[in-house]
């Protein structure tokens, strides 16, 4: 990384270690709201069906090699050490971006253009990340550790995040959030709930038939969580606050 210059980094590693900068700034799409429309006979207008659900988004870098940054290399093998790093699977990584700093977005490298030279070795072109339409903050990946009973927290966000919560006790323990309720059946040692994949792990990949209830959210601002139950001792917490 270069101070003073914007950067990304993806999957750990920054794009200036490739020997590469960003010329262009990429535009910040909106992410675009999931919905159909329906015709209903004898209607005006059509019938909204809402899917509570956002689209994925493209965001694209033009970028540049600086022969400086790579020095004793030849190009070529930069740029093949670049296409390996963003390239080598199609999998959802942390993009970091110098311009957002406390967060990321989760993204896989869509495409990188042709390298074209401009002079002396330099060459441009253009990479495109396919993002999940969230911003997630830094804080929000941390974990929080308690004890009590009753714990409140204060989404960060704009949106309603979906948490991972691991609880540690024996036997049957409750939980509430916000009004909704789940339970697992036997805790011991620990059980972890999955709101995003919606998934209760406890040793093995998938122990839903522990859980009952709802997967709890932590909504925008105030929250307070609740643990039910003699056998709770203590629980971790990671909220995973984003916003659009």
């Amino acid at each position: 990384m270069i101070y003073g210059v914007q950067d990304i980094t993806f999957d750990g590693r920054s794009l200036t270690e490739y020997g590469c900068v960003i010329t262009e700034p990429p535009k910040r799409p909106f992410p675009k709201r999931k919905y159909e429309k329906q015709s209903v006979y004898g209607r005006s207008g059509d019938l909204i069906v809402d899917s509570e659900s956002y689209e994925n988004f493209s965001l694209s870098y033009k970028v540049a090699t600086i022969p400086d940054l790579y020095e004793y290399r030849f190009v070529d093998e930069v740029l093949t050490d670049l296409k390996e790093w963003l390239c080598s699977s199609v999998s959802y990584r942390k993009l970091y971006d110098t311009d957002l700093p406390d967060g990321f977005y989760y993204a896989f490298c869509s495409g990188i253009s042709d390298a074209v030279c401009t002079f002396d070795d330099m060459y441009e072109f253009e990479i495109a990340f396919d993002c999940k339409p969230f911003f997630f903050y830094d804080s929000g990946q941390d974990e929080i550790i308690t004890t009590d009973h009753t714990i409140s927290l204060f989404n960060i966000g704009t949106l309603a995040s979906k948490p991972v919560i691991q609880i540690y006790g024996s036997g049957v323990v409750g939980c509430y959030v916000n009004g909704s309720h789940f339970t697992i059946s036997d805790v011991s040692p620990n059980v972890t709930v999955d709101s995003e994949l919606q998934l209760v792990y406890k040793g093995q990949p998938d122990n839903s038939d522990l859980f009952s209830g709802e997967y709890p959210e932590l909504a925008k601002g105030d929250n307070t969580i609740i643990f039910l139950g003699n056998g709770y001792e203590s629980a971790k917490i990671k909220p995973r606050w984003c916003r659009l």
